[in-house]
């Protein structure tokens, strides 16, 4: 049963919520949307304040808290005092988002020992999420769909039904970035609606499974661990 399920692509949300906007309208209404349809999702916040607005009244979806890097001189030292400021409001992240590639060799460990499990590049544009492994047990991941996109018209020049294609086994991580919305009035606003309803859709119709970057991640891991080793003897046999 849980191999079938896996065959399932599965969908991830990241929500890039820069402190710049506030905790109004769009903030609000997206969370609604995204009950509404019963889907997951993780935030990408810079303040542990933010949080405070990320929750579901009942039994709902998962809300995972991941920490957003957009612009820093110091990359490194920007994690640093990020997670030392979500670690003194008692608040957890499992996912570093950055706006640009961080340092390779200079955070893993860290990142580790704080619990983080993944981190979070810029959106690209391709066929494919990019999942790759870094060392220590993290994940480097990418989104390959972004709302909102250059076009009003689509979403990274990709017609809405092939967003989600029950052909492709990989998971599809989608980047909401609600630096880029404006208002609730806006086309921009209009295209963040359409993909939370086609993500919803795709899930419903079983062309995808909705779940977090956590949740991503901990398959990932469960999956490359399940994975036979090569032995050394064998090997230098």
């Amino acid at each position: 049963m849980i191999n079938a399920q896996r065959a399932v692509p599965a969908v991830s949300l990241v929500v890039l919520w820069p402190k710049e906007v506030a905790a109004g309208p769009i903030v609000e209404q997206l969370l609604e949307r995204l009950g509404e349809r019963r889907l997951s999702s993780t935030w990408a916040i810079e303040e542990p304040a933010q949080a405070a607005v990320l929750y579901w009244p009942g039994e709902t979806p998962t809300v995972d808290l991941a920490l957003g890097i957009n612009s820093a001189a110091d990359p490194a030292d920007e994690v640093e005092r990020g997670l030392g400021r979500f670690s003194a409001a008692g608040k957890s992240v499992v996912a570093i988002q950055a706006g640009a590639a961080l340092p390779r060799g200079s955070v893993e460990r860290r990142l580790c020992q704080s619990g983080v499990r993944a981190v979070v590049g810029p959106a690209i544009r391709g066929k494919a999420s990019i999942i790759r492994p870094l060392p220590f047990g993290l994940w480097e991941l990418a989104a390959h769909i972004k709302a909102p996109a250059p076009s009003r018209l689509n979403l990274f020049g990709r017609r809405p039904r092939d967003l989600f294609p029950a052909a492709d086994q990989s998971p599809s991580i989608a980047s909401i970035d609600l630096g880029r919305v404006g208002s609730t009035a806006s086309q921009a606003w209009q295209a963040v609606e359409r993909l939370v309803d086609q993500a919803a859709e795709a899930c419903a119709h079983g062309n995808a499974r909705n779940m977090s970057i956590a949740e991503i991640v901990a398959e990932l891991s469960d999956s490359a661990a399940a994975r036979p080793q090569r032995s050394i003897l064998r090997m230098a046999a």
